[in-house]
């Protein structure tokens, strides 16, 4: 666990001190040199094997550190005539606290299997805007659940959730 600290920790100085301009740059090829060092590894001391060690949650790991190195560098460097419609949706205007950062990496729902969810989609969990919540009249509690407009550019399906009587 220590091992995966550090990298979020590192890929984190990565984000503070590098230039927008070429953060991606540097969040990748940290992320890719991590994640080698840890196959080599596992390849010398478990060559064939399965066990569940730290490689596992650092190939996740790596996929959330380069997308937030992506995300602000659309956000900080590039023009908005540049962006697609994903990644004006997904850029990051400023580089995320030290809290969302780590929460967003270690958030424990995802972090052996995924699914591998972008900072924007995350801080909007976080905050809430990416549903919302409808009560029925006749004491029938139904949660419909939706992706808001700001959070993603197409809503996905609503879905019931839960009918209760009181």
């Amino acid at each position: 666990m220590l091992i995966l600290c550090a990298f979020v920790a590192v890929s984190y100085m990565f984000l503070l001190t590098t230039p927008a301009a070429v953060v991606q740059r540097y969040t990748m090829a940290w992320a890719l040199v991590c994640i080698s060092a840890g196959h080599l590894y596992r390849l010398l001391t478990d060559y064939g094997g399965y066990h569940m060690d730290f490689t596992t949650p650092l190939m996740i790991l790596v996929q959330r550190v380069t997308l937030v190195g992506f995300a602000v560098h659309d956000g900080m460097a590039r023009k908005s005539s540049e962006l697609n419609d994903d990644q004006k949706t997904q850029k990051l205007s400023q580089v995320p606290s030290v809290l969302e950062y780590f929460s967003y990496c270690t958030n424990f729902l995802t972090i052996l299997a995924g699914p591998c969810a972008t900072m924007h989609q995350h801080l909007c969990f976080m905050e809430g805007t990416n549903f919302s919540a409808h009560v029925s009249a006749l004491c029938v509690c139904r949660v419909a659940v939706s992706w808001s407009d700001d959070c993603l550019r197409e809503r996905s399906t609503s879905m019931s959730l839960l009918h209760c009587s009181l």
